[in-house]
């Protein structure tokens, strides 16, 4: 039966066959803080930085816990750059055992704790590496292995719970249409993740919404209702139609954003129909928008 570690061993042989000189850091969960994964991991030519949890290494901890009392454990504090409150503190051990088991592979242990008087229990965190550590560098190592944690939340939570439906089982076809479904997710995310990046117009419409969820679920009833010519125009018309954006508009969005949007349905109910203020178009449909043709004259929320 295949399972992750065996996922994870074909993977890290195919990524060292397509990129053979680039380096690398895998920067992985306590999961991973394992004899073969990182005897993998150095098979492969791999740097590393995982995570490690007392209740499951407990052999390492102890001899932690040894290396402290014996004074063979380096420690520093530095102060936060921008709030003298809260300080940094750092604990590194050298040529640490992974495990009772495995004490053959031996890793540098990295322990970091804030001290912040505003919180009740300090922030703690504790990983295995085979980078070099020092005292001078041990902030930057620590920022980097935190990083994983905006990976997840940012990327894998938002697929999963802002709208692109990546905890769907995609599982219809014969062959291969739920990876072809995850491929057209995947390029979704990094448009989305571009115009986030690159387009004022697009965030100024998004920042209007509380979540991601409820901004995606806004522009696919559009795609619902209306035959569309571009995303701009949808974005454009979320923004000074539908939120009453009262604000200039951050940059010039081009005549080929006006006209946004026509009724995808002839006869569509005209309900709901106003004038907007100086404008020429007027409101079709329940959401609305501008009649194919001209852009509005006078329109308030003009570019600069």
């Amino acid at each position: 039966m295949d399972c992750e570690r065996n996922a994870i061993r074909r993977r890290l042989k195919k990524l060292r066959q397509d990129h053979p000189h680039l380096q690398f850091i895998v920067n992985e969960d306590a999961l991973a803080a394992n004899a073969p994964h990182i005897r993998d991991l150095r098979e492969h030519d791999l740097r590393f930085i995982l995570g490690v949890k007392e209740g499951d290494h407990k052999f390492l901890f102890e001899f932690v816990d040894q290396a402290v009392e014996d004074g063979q454990a380096v420690e520093r504090v530095l102060p936060d750059k921008e709030n003298e409150e809260i300080t940094h503190c750092f604990r590194i051990v050298y040529n640490a055992p992974l495990n009772k088991g495995s004490q053959d592979i031996e890793v540098t242990f990295v322990e970091y704790w804030e001290d912040n008087p505003k919180r009740k229990k300090p922030l703690r965190f504790s990983w295995v590496t085979d980078l070099p550590v020092t005292e001078e560098n041990a902030y930057e190592l620590m920022r980097g292995a935190r990083a994983r944690w905006k990976i997840e939340n940012e990327t894998f939570n938002t697929l999963k719970n802002q709208g692109y439906q990546f905890g769907h089982n995609f599982g219809l076809g014969k062959e291969r249409l739920s990876e072809v479904f995850v491929h057209l997710m995947m390029l979704a995310f990094l448009v989305d993740q571009i115009q986030q990046l690159c387009c004022p117009l697009f965030n100024a419409a998004r920042n209007l919404y509380r979540t991601k969820r409820s901004f995606w679920e806004k522009v696919r009833w559009h795609f619902y209702a209306y035959v569309l010519n571009t995303i701009g125009g949808v974005v454009l018309y979320l923004l000074v139609g539908t939120a009453g954006y009262t604000k200039k508009l951050p940059i010039n969005p081009g005549e080929d954003l006006y006209p946004v949007i026509g009724p995808r349905i002839q006869g569509l109910p005209r309900v709901g129909r106003k004038k907007f203020p100086g404008a020429g178009g007027s409101r079709i449909g329940r959401q609305g928008g501008w009649f194919p043709g001209k852009i509005p004259e006078g329109n308030p929320w003009a570019w600069s």
